[in-house]
């Protein structure tokens, strides 16, 4: 968990340096940040990059959907853990009875046989309570553990998200400024709306000023 602690501080850093020195360049950035060894927070990160261009909007819905498909994932394999630990118990007990009910029966049976039959039938029933327990228990243990994983994972994931968002604000207040203060800028930028194209403004120390 450490380690992905110290990836997943990698991977915000790379996102900064990236978007401060150049916002417009998010294609490339996309592609460095695909890395497997970056893994679930990687992906999402990526997939709520590609709408950058696009505004915060896109960017949350493309950042949900990604969020939502690694979810559905992790949590698919978590089910059989979860089933077994839950339903062990009760494999086991379903045992024990039927155990029981076939150490009664052999008691009347073999009549004055004594309480030994029953006790050496009842020992027997006992053993399938023992192991429905010794498989659950286990399965519980290892599901805790994983389902945490998970949410610190997605966790993670949605601190990357909501960096992003920020500094995509950032990036529209500084467009807004640039424009305000450049009427020329402002009427060159109307002129290539149709091209989907914002000139390159500098973002300096972005990243301290939305930390």
């Amino acid at each position: 968990m450490f380690k992905n602690r110290g990836q997943n501080d990698k991977l915000m850093d790379i996102i900064t340096n990236s978007l401060s020195e150049d916002p417009n360049d998010s294609k490339n950035l996309v592609k460095k940040i695909g890395n497997k060894k970056f893994g679930l927070e990687g992906r999402v990160a990526s997939k709520t990059l590609q709408g950058w261009e696009f505004g915060n909007m896109t960017i949350n819905e493309f950042s949900k959907a990604a969020m939502e498909s690694e979810r559905r994932g992790l949590e698919k394999r978590l089910v059989f853990l979860s089933t077994l630990g839950n339903n062990a118990p009760f494999i086991g007990l379903l045992g024990t009875v039927l155990g029981i009910m076939k150490a009664f029966r052999d008691l009347a049976t073999m009549g004055d046989a004594g309480p030994a039959v029953v006790m050496a039938g009842i020992s027997e029933a006992l053993v399938a309570t023992a192991f429905g327990l010794g498989v659950a228990i286990p399965c519980v243990i290892i599901f805790n553990i994983f389902t945490k994983q998970v949410k610190n994972k997605l966790s993670n994931a949605e601190e990357i998200v909501k960096m992003i968002s920020g500094m995509r604000a950032a990036f529209e207040i500084k467009i807004n400024t640039s424009l305000n203060d450049d009427p020329e800028k402002n009427s060159k930028i109307k002129k290539d709306k149709n091209n989907k194209e914002i000139d390159k403004v500098d973002l300096p120390d972005l990243a301290i000023e939305i930390a």
